[in-house]
């Protein structure tokens, strides 16, 4: 097993045992693939509901198909301080909510949604 399969399988277990008893609205950044990608399957396996952002919004296409309403996919650019927070507005806008921000990107330290002034 590879270290990050290792780290992946102990993330999903940590999510499904994460308050069971209610369902959360997680905000992800970068899940087209890597850790951002494990995070959204391991939340919406659980019945949690997702805002999956990445750049291609095409890459997150699979999700939607399997996961249907419980998807909101959208392109986000993580260094557009204006996108950041506009795709941040239309997921609350869209679930009601958000329980749960992960900011996943792999972004450069100066970009704008690491630094929220």
């Amino acid at each position: 097993m590879t270290m990050a399969s290792w780290m992946a399988s102990i993330l999903i277990e940590v999510i499904k045992k994460y308050d069971m008893a209610n369902s959360k609205i997680w905000f992800i950044t970068g899940v087209s693939r890597g850790f951002g990608r494990i995070w959204a399957e391991a939340a919406l396996q659980r019945g949690d509901k997702v805002a999956a952002t990445a750049r291609d919004k095409d890459s997150l296409k699979d999700l939607t198909g399997k996961y249907g309403d419980n998807v909101l996919a959208a392109a986000l650019d993580v260094t557009d301080r204006k996108a950041c927070f506009a795709a941040v507005a239309a997921a609350k806008e869209h679930f009601g909510r958000l329980d749960i921000v992960v900011n996943n990107a792999d972004i450069p330290e100066s970009a704008e949604c690491s630094n929220p002034k």
